[in-house]
């Protein structure tokens, strides 16, 4: 099956490629953590 990701972001790209060893059926989890956990809010 072909599996696609659209508007994907550095986070999701740099956490994608730090887990090589997880199977494609958990790689869309793990992009989609990377984008909850790479937004940071600045209130300065």
């Amino acid at each position: 099956p072909v599996r696609r990701v659209s508007a994907l972001s550095l986070p999701m790209l740099l956490r994608v490629m730090n887990y090589p060893e997880q199977g494609l059926d958990q790689l869309p989890a793990t992009a989609a953590a990377g984008t909850r956990n790479g937004a940071i809010v600045d209130d300065a």
